[in-house]
């Protein structure tokens, strides 16, 4: 009986430790996009105004 209770609560524990890695990694990706979308629009802006000068 307490073997299964173990089990169980330790089931539930590895599912909200892998809940929280989901999220870090979800906080990461979310991360990662938006600098690539800050560089993408730094590079659009140089691009304009390198385009202005010519």
């Amino acid at each position: 009986m307490m073997r299964m209770m173990k089990t169980k609560m330790e089931s539930l524990v590895t599912k909200k430790l892998l809940l929280v890695a989901k999220l870090m990694l979800l906080v990461t990706q979310s991360l990662a996009l938006s600098i690539h979308l800050l560089t993408l629009s730094m590079r659009n802006s140089l691009l304009t105004e390198n385009l202005k000068t010519l």
